[in-house]
């Protein structure tokens, strides 16, 4: 059963697990289908370029919003904002966050933010990717590789939101791995223990338009 239209948080049960892929499907599908939709990356690691995270996402969407307020930190490492402010000396900027997503939503139908990491991932000292999601007060969408070990991985991440009274929409799977688990499996496995609906999977090897169509019935329209 699809999520209703509205604004969702993309997290995931880990880095690498297809975030960037999963949000830029959905974007490209809520574009495609008339809706005024945005993105954002609060905080990004990494190379910057048209093969960022927040390039993918922003061509997703068709968006023309600054890259400021897409993206209003950048870190050229590739870990945590809170490792790679220690390491930098720069301090990860909540406020600006905040007043970059204020903006995006205001000026968007939809709002999709992608997320950094994990939930558990730190930010700051004493604040982790679950508070900004409160802060947000987004519901998430949890993206969910198909490697071994991943329904301990999605158990302890939807353990997290229930403990942090974060609403949780659903269950994306995406197929990271050939020989991994297998979707179905995966899919009733997770039926069985996560009680949260598996919203859609991911095809491995897929492209942003591959992704588009197969996340197509996840948001009502």
């Amino acid at each position: 059963m699809p999520v209703p239209l509205d604004s969702y948080f993309i997290t995931g049960t880990d880095t690498g697990v297809g975030k960037t892929m999963v949000a830029a499907g959905l974007a490209k599908h809520l574009r495609d289908s008339g809706i005024d939709v945005g993105v954002m990356k609060p905080y990004s690691a990494g190379a910057s370029g048209p093969h960022s995270d927040i390039s993918i996402l922003r061509e997703a969407a068709g968006a023309d919003d600054p890259q400021e307020l897409a993206n209003p930190q950048s870190f050229p490492l590739e870990t945590s904002p809170f490792a790679a402010g220690r390491l930098l000396g720069v301090t990860p900027d909540v406020d600006r966050v905040m007043r970059s997503f204020a903006e995006l939503k205001s000026r968007h139908r939809v709002l999709l933010v992608e997320g950094v990491g994990g939930i558990m991932a730190p930010i700051l000292r004493r604040y982790l990717v679950a508070d900004l999601i409160l802060q947000m007060d987004l519901p998430v969408i949890i993206v969910v590789g198909n490697r071994m070990g991943t329904v301990s991985h999605t158990l302890m991440t939807l353990d997290v939101c229930r403990r942090r009274s974060i609403e949780v929409a659903g269950l994306i799977i995406n197929c990271l791995e050939k020989d991994g688990y297998s979707p179905e499996s995966l899919e009733g496995d997770l039926d069985l223990l996560a009680d949260f609906p598996v919203l859609g999977t991911v095809p491995g090897g897929a492209s942003v338009c591959d992704a588009s169509a197969a996340l197509c019935g996840c948001i009502a329209l």
